[in-house]
């Protein structure tokens, strides 16, 4: 009496075995497609990222060279100035040495006098 219903229980034993098996199929497709898509999004934010890492590069470049001849113009500048300080420190230099000169205060004062 007890093996009397084996075949009816053997059958729903297989058919649940059965739907199982499709649920978890299905499963592992399901998380094979989101795997696809998660590793495609994740490239396309990885591309988006070399990309704006390669746009912030060269805006970083262009500033570095921006500001290199901003200061090479600023030196150029300084040198110009830095020479004509000298020059007008020599022409004083030369000046001062020229109204020492024994006698030259007495011809400032004849031109000066003259002049008025």
């Amino acid at each position: 009496m007890q093996y009397a219903n084996v075949p009816g229980t053997r059958s729903q034993v297989l058919a649940a075995a059965e739907e199982r098996e499709r649920k978890l199929l299905g499963a592992e497709e399901g998380m094979a497609r989101r795997r696809r898509d998660m590793e495609r999004e994740h490239g396309a934010r990885m591309a988006e990222a070399e990309a704006a890492v390669r746009r912030l590069q060269v805006e970083c470049e262009h500033q570095l060279e921006m500001e290199r001849d901003r200061w090479v113009g600023v030196c150029a500048w300084m040198h110009v100035c830095m020479c004509v300080n000298m020059c007008v420190k020599e022409c004083m230099r030369v000046h001062a040495k020229i109204t020492h000169m024994p006698g030259m205060a007495a011809k400032r004062q004849d031109t000066h006098t003259a002049c008025h």
